[in-house]
């Protein structure tokens, strides 16, 4: 059975938690990591089990070892991130918010359109306890009737 190779760019909570995800699932490994913050770097490379910190962003999307890219930064360093992995010829995976502005949202979608690369926003909470419980209220009726939310 094939495994796939991830590139980790970001090692805060987002990237721990796919890191976890990633380890309970036969068909995928962390095969990179690359975070700015070299001390928090090395700590998820020690939680890995098995990547190897990239000295770069371009080195981590140019590894042989890498089939796709988990981009688990802040939403500021999304474009940098995607423009890198397309270029690279990596499938990627994104995670919300995509970006700050419609612009920038704008110009990811026609990078991700032109490289014709699998490509996806990762909504991590989407399917949550804590999720699935709302919908429950909100469907029994149990909130009344809702006029607005703000999040």
């Amino acid at each position: 059975m094939k495994s796939f190779g991830v590139g980790m760019v970001g090692t805060g909570i987002m990237g721990r938690r796919m890191m976890a995800a990633l380890q309970s699932h036969a068909r995928f490994r962390v095969a990179g990591l690359w975070d700015p913050d070299a001390e928090r770097l090395q700590q998820a490379v020690a939680l890995s089990g098995g990547g190897h910190a990239a000295d770069s962003l371009d080195a981590l999307v140019g590894d042989a070892g890498v089939d796709l890219v988990y981009i688990a930064s802040p939403p500021a360093w999304h474009l940098q991130g995607v423009q890198a992995a397309t270029a690279a010829r990596r499938a990627c995976l994104c995670e919300k918010p995509l970006a700050h502005t419609v612009a920038e949202a704008e110009a990811l979608r026609e990078i991700v359109a032109a490289s014709g690369l699998p490509f996806a926003v990762h909504f991590p909470f989407a399917r949550s306890a804590a999720a699935n419980r709302l919908v429950e209220l909100v469907r029994g009726g149990e909130l009344g009737a809702i006029e607005r939310a703000t999040l």
